[in-house]
């Protein structure tokens, strides 16, 4: 399995309008394989989740995201971009991976500081099975 990360300025979720990608986004894959992906300066470490500031973001086998703390959903999103609001409510400690869909991700117990998150796509492997998305992030998220 290939790991990728990189920044964009653009982003089009097949609906075929495009959303400018907020400045320090982070574009990556992760795997839903029980491994770990941490991030040090936006550079992959090591092996199956997100560290977004002091906390981590999971995929777990069964496609939903775990956080340390919580995750919300914003809905169908044309791009990171789209994301521009905390939601007040829907804060939850798990939730489905859907790709076209935004998230805001609290980063540290009883904090104010936040990450935003789009899944642009599933990752497939070569015998069309998912075994991850791909995403991009932006922390801090301040709207």
């Amino acid at each position: 399995m290939i790991f990728a990360v990189s920044c964009s300025e653009d982003d089009d979720n097949g609906s075929g309008s495009s959303v400018s990608d907020p400045e320090g986004t982070v574009t990556v894959t992760i795997a839903n394989n029980g491994k770990w992906l941490y991030f040090d300066g936006g550079n992959p470490v090591q092996g199956g989740y997100i560290s977004i500031g002091s906390d981590n973001l999971y995929m777990s086998y069964d496609n939903n995201f775990r956080p340390d703390e919580y995750i919300a959903s914003v809905g169908k999103v044309k791009g990171l971009g789209s994301i521009t609001k905390i939601p007040s409510s829907g804060f939850v400690r798990q939730m489905a991976v859907d790709p076209g869909y935004g998230y805001v991700i609290q980063i540290g117990r009883d904090s104010n500081k936040y990450a935003r998150l789009y899944v642009v796509e599933w990752a497939i492997s070569t015998s069309g099975g998912i075994i991850g998305a791909k995403v991009k992030y932006q922390y801090p998220f301040v709207p």
